[in-house]
């Protein structure tokens, strides 16, 4: 699976949020949509989310335990058997300070 350039500009921009808070960890969440059976999809998602977690760590520099990835499969899809929205990859930062 391919990072597309302006995909790769986003992450760089996730990057640098994650360099002004020393706290903050990036969950990186893998979807798919309802084409194919669900365990082809939990895996594909999990191949995206990894993929993301991959480039975020080797060639972006985060720390991998900055990276935390979560794959849903088909789980959270529309009733559209072929979204392509449901093809996706989320980003979620937070911070553990408390």
């Amino acid at each position: 699976m391919a990072i597309s350039p302006a995909d790769k500009q986003r992450l760089a921009g996730v990057v640098s949020r994650l360099g002004t808070d020393s706290s903050a960890v990036v969950q990186v969440k893998g979807f798919a949509d309802q084409t194919g059976n669900a365990a082809y999809n939990l895996s594909l998602s999990r191949k995206r989310a990894e993929e993301i977690r991959k480039y975020l760590v080797t060639s972006l520099g985060v720390a991998p335990e900055r990276v935390i990835v979560n794959y849903f499969g088909q789980a959270q899809a529309t009733d559209a058997r072929q979204n392509p929205h449901d093809r996706r990859v989320e980003l979620e930062l937070y911070s553990t300070e408390k």
